[in-house]
């Protein structure tokens, strides 16, 4: 659910995006507008299946039952760093083509990597795998990105937007409680036989 609603979030970004740039630019909004901006999201949505296809191909050979139990170290942080560097040329071929198109087609270079990440996370056959590959390479990342993060945040901007961040957090938690007691409800109805009720929960 969570991965979903960040694709929705990074789907309904670009529409957003695209649609101040016509606004800046002076263009006329229409039906060529609207197919682009679905073209462009379609290419995205695309791209990332194919990076997702290659990153089950790179984890097939470990993710085979006749594999030893304990893989070596060197051998899953190799696997890691071949992962990354998957992600890392996705990213900059999604970034970069919208230049080497001369603007014709844009993709968002976020939405591309979280659908390879999202369609080869969600295949039980390699997830196991995956999780333990790119665990080697986390504090290896997450330290210098928390650490650029933290430098370059600017505090004064932070608090002019405090309000709206409050006012958007508050608006998605309330979201997410309306959207979860309505898939109760309908869940109630429409499978009774799990014999769910307020107070119980079957996983």
């Amino acid at each position: 659910v969570t991965v979903l609603s960040d694709i929705v979030v990074l789907v309904l970004f670009a529409l957003c995006t695209t649609l101040l740039h016509v606004v800046e630019e002076g263009g006329t909004f229409g039906v060529a507008v609207i197919l682009s901006i679905f073209g462009n999201i379609l290419g995205s949505l695309l791209l990332g299946v194919v990076a997702g296809l290659v990153m089950k191909v790179c984890l097939a050979e470990a993710a085979k039952p006749d594999d030893e139990e304990d893989t070596p170290t060197w051998r899953v942080g190799a696997r890691g760093a071949l992962l990354l560097a998957t992600l890392f040329a996705t990213f900059v071929l999604s970034d970069q083509v919208h230049e080497w198109s001369a603007g014709a087609v844009k993709m968002e270079p976020l939405l591309v990597c979280t659908v390879a990440s999202c369609l080869c996370g969600h295949d039980s056959s390699v997830r196991n795998q995956l999780v333990e590959s790119l665990h080697v390479w986390t504090p290896v990342v997450l330290l210098p990105f928390f650490t650029l993060a933290g430098a370059t945040l600017e505090i004064p901007s932070l608090l002019e937007l405090l309000p709206s961040a409050l006012v958007c957090v508050l608006l998605r938690m309330v979201g997410i409680a309306i959207g979860s007691h309505l898939a109760g409800m309908l869940t109630c109805k429409l499978y009774p036989e799990l014999q769910m009720t307020q107070t119980s929960v079957r996983c």
